[in-house]
């Protein structure tokens, strides 16, 4: 299980996640957080009318990162990452930045728990910008379709 999950860890980064990781852009991770996530990212009225999908991430949260498959995908290396405690016990807030030669820049924004996560992202490319909103929840991958 641990080599099968290694493996399917290896093929997703989201910031490090929501997405190549940088040495110099490292926060730590409340330990006590459910370690992946499955992410509904949904657009607002501007970005769809600019052709821009709605889609599922799967987040991936380590010690010192999150990670990603869609939008690492795209070649995002993580710039920033921060966590901070929120006003609610058990509630932190996270923000993530990450930079794509082709792809632009997103940044990632919004508040974790054990039980869910939200927030907002912003997607720059060149001089547009695209806006989304996410919602997510502890998820737990089938190990039978992991490569």
């Amino acid at each position: 299980m641990v080599k099968t999950w290694k493996k399917f860890a290896g093929l997703f980064l989201f910031g490090a996640a929501l997405l190549g990781v940088t040495s110099s852009a490292k926060a730590q991770v409340a330990p006590s957080l459910p370690p992946t996530w499955k992410v509904t990212v949904t657009g607002n009225a501007a970005t769809k009318a600019a052709g821009r999908q709605d889609f599922t991430e799967f987040v991936y949260i380590e010690s010192t990162s999150f990670t990603g498959d869609q939008i690492c995908k795209l070649g995002m290396q993580q710039t920033a990452l921060t966590l901070t405690a929120g006003t609610t016990t058990g509630t932190y807030n996270v923000s993530c930045t990450m930079h794509s030669n082709t792809q632009g820049d997103v940044t990632f924004t919004g508040t974790v728990s054990n039980t869910q996560m939200s927030g907002t992202i912003s997607w720059v490319i060149g001089t547009t910008t695209y806006t989304y909103t996410y919602t997510g929840v502890p998820y737990t991958p089938d190990p039978s379709v992991l490569p």
